[in-house]
Order: structure tokens, then sequence, then C-alpha cells
């Protein structure tokens, strides 16, 4: 028997090994023919759904590799080719616009033109020869820059504790305004407040009143609210009221008190947002609750405060606040949960009342601030202060001499860099935020998982902090430099065009590749990939 299945076995053999040469083939058929389907797709930048496209009509579209740039409101030439006598249309939308020229019965010339402000969107190129055959693709297209100046958005510039009475002129509001001041505080129980409010309006601000100072008058009196009525009444209708400020840096102990307060201003004026400016993370007996983020979500939440604000001024002599990114990442997510705003602050003084003492503002540690708080998407940034008073130096005024000072130079200087990348963060969403090189307590480090599809690789001479961004259909990758003191440089890799947005808002393209780029003392490096 054992012999008789070996005979069988070996008479089997053949055949099987025939089968075997059979399959072999038709497989290798198969494989030639799936490698010529995508041979023919790798060569086109087609989508083509619902659209039968046969293969051996080589029925395609041609255009340039390269990826067109166009500007908000403004037009782009794209050339195509055809193997065929066709007719061509684009299909367009969210208010772009295209327009088909044909040079010859198989080439032409595309102009896309973007609507102003342009969000990204796809625009599909059709072809159809005269014997019904049809091919779609998707036009190469970055929106380089989404804003023309008249629609460019910026981020609000606040000056806090601007003047006091006696200083305050047409001619000073005015300075601030040239050194891209958008909005200013004022104390309405300045014996001139009224008359302070129209010499803000004449100069074009936006204006944070400070009813009742700290908002304190009104803890006594919640039942009357002195003086409120009136105050919020006068102010409701007035042009560039960004805010009611009623308190600075309270504990829980104050939020039955502050959210009685905000309902009776919401019940007058249901427009205008309530301010209560938060305290940073400090000892439980100033903030009243254990952990930072409990005293954060019982404003945003319980008190249900419409805009966030918290101050916190990092600048050391030794280096960085080390709470200062608990701060930032805490108050981030408190707003985004809460879908609403936050506002952060930073030193345009020298700080010496504190017990420990802040440096002198520079531009180079302004832009370590304010960059690092737009990464994290504030929405407003405060400087304190712009006049001098108790415990402050160095301000850009000096409040008994009535006097400008340096101080004032590097804050326009700055502020001015500032705003022209600006409209980058303004009603932006940040998606993720992480650090390289060094890893906070409260961060993540950057992974390979954080990339986007177009990034292959991230690497960082030193601490930097990176930011993913949307806004308005465009995607961001920034990366801010953790030192004011030393440059660091960033080599970043795409698989596809990208522009960098320099300081003073010129774009610069990159072609895919490694980009390498220093990065100056506290500065950014924007990337604008989509």
């Amino acid at each position: 028997m054992r012999r008789a299945c070996i005979l069988l076995m070996a008479s089997l053999l053949p055949m099987l090994s025939c089968c075997q040469k059979d399959e072999q083939e038709r497989l290798a058929q198969l494989q030639q023919e799936a490698d010529s389907i995508a041979a023919l797709l790798a060569d086109t930048d087609a989508a083509t759904a619902d659209i039968e496209v046969p293969q051996e009509s080589a029925y395609l579209f041609t255009f340039d590799k390269y990826k067109y740039g166009v500007d908000a409101g403004a037009s782009v030439s794209i050339p195509f080719s055809l193997p065929e006598k066709s007719t061509v249309e684009v299909i367009a939308k969210d208010g772009w616009s295209a327009t088909v020229t044909m040079d010859t019965d198989v080439s032409g010339v595309i102009v896309v033109t973007a609507p102003d402000p342009a969000e990204y969107a796809d625009l599909v190129a059709v072809a159809t020869a005269e014997d019904g055959k049809q091919v779609a693709t998707i036009l190469n297209l970055m929106v380089r820059d989404p804003f023309s100046d008249d629609t460019r958005p910026y981020i609000n510039a606040l000056g806090y504790y601007s003047f006091k009475p006696a200083q305050a002129t047409l001619e000073n509001f005015q300075k601030l305004v040239d050194a891209g001041i958008k909005s200013v505080t004022l104390e309405c129980d300045d014996y001139n407040w009224k008359e302070q409010l129209e010499l803000i309006i004449e100069a074009g601000l936006q204006v944070l009143p400070v009813i009742g100072y700290y908002g304190e008058q009104y803890y006594k009196y919640l039942d009357a609210y002195d003086g409120l009525d009136e105050v919020v009444n006068y102010l409701k209708d007035k042009p560039g009221v960004l805010a009611y400020h009623i308190c600075d840096e309270p504990s829980v102990d104050k939020v039955y008190e502050l959210m009685c307060i905000k309902d009776k201003i919401e019940s007058l004026d249901p427009v205008h947002p309530v301010y209560v400016n938060l305290g940073p993370d400090a000892s439980r007996s100033f903030l009243g609750t254990e952990y930072y983020p409990d005293y954060i979500e019982c404003y945003a939440g319980l008190c249900g405060l419409k805009l966030l604000s918290f101050d916190i001024y990092p600048i050391l002599p030794g280096g960085i606040q080390k709470s200062w990114y608990k701060c930032l990442d805490t108050v981030s997510k408190a707003a985004q949960s809460h879908n609403v705003p936050f506002w952060s602050f930073a030193a345009s003084c020298w700080i010496n009342k504190e017990t420990t003492l802040r440096e002198r503002p520079t531009v180079e540690n302004l832009r370590l601030q304010v960059y690092h708080n737009l990464c994290y998407g504030a929405q407003v940034v405060q400087y304190f202060t712009i006049c001098s008073y108790s415990g402050t130096s160095l301000a850009p005024m000096m409040a008994y001499t009535d006097q400008w000072t340096d101080a004032y130079d590097v804050l326009k200087d700055f502020n001015l860099e500032m705003l022209r990348r600006s409209y980058v963060f303004a009603g932006c969403r940040v998606n993720r935020l992480r650090h390289t090189n060094f890893m906070t307590a409260w961060g993540q480090q950057i992974s390979v998982q954080d990339y986007p599809e177009v990034m292959t690789s991230l690497v960082t001479s030193s601490d930097a902090l990176v930011s993913f961004i949307e806004n308005r259909g465009s995607e961001y990758v920034v990366i801010a430099n953790k030192s004011w003191t030393e440059k660091i440089t960033a080599e970043v890799e795409f698989t596809d065009m990208i522009y960098t947005i320099d300081r003073d808002g010129t774009f610069t393209e990159r072609q895919p590749g490694t980009t390498s780029v220093t990065i100056d003392e506290g500065d950014m490096l924007v990337i604008k990939y989509r």
C-alpha cells in the first residue's frame, strides 16, 4: 500500500507542476496589468471618481508638476495639453472662478481667480473629447495668502493701564496707534473718563472699560449695584467696546459675587462679554483651590465667562518661569472646551513689585512671550503696562514725567512685526501642541505620529514649541524658539511644496525636500503646507 501511494504521488507531480506554472503565468500577467494601471495613475494628477477612462485611449491631461500658489483676490494661469481635440471646463466652488482659453484644439490655459478672503478648495478640470471620452483632474493649487490688505484680520494688541487722566491726550492715544496698538483699558472711576472715551474713539482705538477698580466696590452692594446701570447703559452703544472688566485675579471665593455682577451686566448689555482677568498658577491660599485646572474651570464653567483672560510674566533673569506652560496649557484647553476665546499678557515694562524681578523688556523677550501665547491660540495680546505706576518701571511712558521712553520703541518695533503674521493666528484652531528636545511636565514630546501627511521629519538644535494650526482651510506648522538669548536651527523635511512666512510678512517658496532655517532669539518659523 505504501509503495502504491508513492507511485500515485509520483504520477501526479508533473500535473501539479504544470498547474503551478500556469498559475504563475496568470499571476504574472495580472501583476503586469496592475503595474500598468498604477503607472497610468502615477502619470496624472487626476481624480477620476465616477468617470470611466479607457486605458487604451491614453487620454490624459498634461500639467506641469509645479504647485501653483494664488493669493486672495488674485489669479493664476495654469497651462495644459491634451492628446486630441477636446473641450475643457472647470468646476469651481466657494466663490472661486475659472476661465478656460484654448490656444489650439489640444492645449490652452486655465485662469483661476481666488475669492477674497479665500478658503482652500479643490477645483476640478474636466476634458471631453469629440467621441465623448472624459477625464477629470484636480488643479494643483495652494492658497498662498488667504487675505488681501483689505480683508486681513489682526490679533488685537491691547495696551493695559494706558494713561492716567493728565496723560490722556489725543496725541498720546495716536502714538499708541502708530505702534500698532488696537485697544486700551479705561478706568471708569477716573473723574473725566467719559472725555477720555471720546478721545479713544477719535483715535480709532477700541476700549476695555474697567468698571469699579478691581470690581471691589460692587462686592459690598450686590443688591443695589450702585452706579453699574449708569455705566453700562452709557457704554453699551459706544463703538469699539470689547468687554466689561470687573475684576483682576480673584480667588474662587469671589465666584458668586462676580457671577451676580456678570449676570446683571449681561441683562443690561447682552452683546458685549464680561471680562475677569484670572491669576496664574500659584499657592492654594491665593487661588482657593488645590489644583489650577479646578480654579480655571470654576470661572470658565460655573461662572460662565464668555472669554478667558489670565496673566503670567514668564521672563526671569534665570530663565522661563516653569509654571508658564502649565498656565497656557490649562487655559487654552478650557477655552477650547467651552468654545470661548482666551486673552494673554506680555510684560512691556520692568515689574519689580514681585518677589522675583522680571527682565527688562526687549524685542527678543517680547517675541518669546507673545509668540508662545499665539501658538496656544490667544486671540488678544495684552501689554502690561503702557504707563508705569507703583511697582513697575521702564514702561513705554513714565507716569511722573509724562515722557515716552526707549521701551516705547521696543514695543513698537515688536508689535508691528507681530501684526504682519498675526492673521495666521486670528480665529485659528490649534490642533496639537508639542515640544522638541525638552519634555515639560505640561506638554508632550513631538513624535512622527504628530506630523501632517506631507511632513516626514523635524529636528531642532535646541528646545522649541511646535504648534499645528488650522485657519480658513489653510494649515500651518509653527516652530517657536524657547530661548530669547540664543538662536536655534530647525530642519524640516516635506514631500510637497511649502511656503515659509517671514517676519516682514513675505512668503518664501520652498520645494519638496529638507528646509533648514535659523530661528532668531524668541522668534518663530511659520510654515504653510496647505
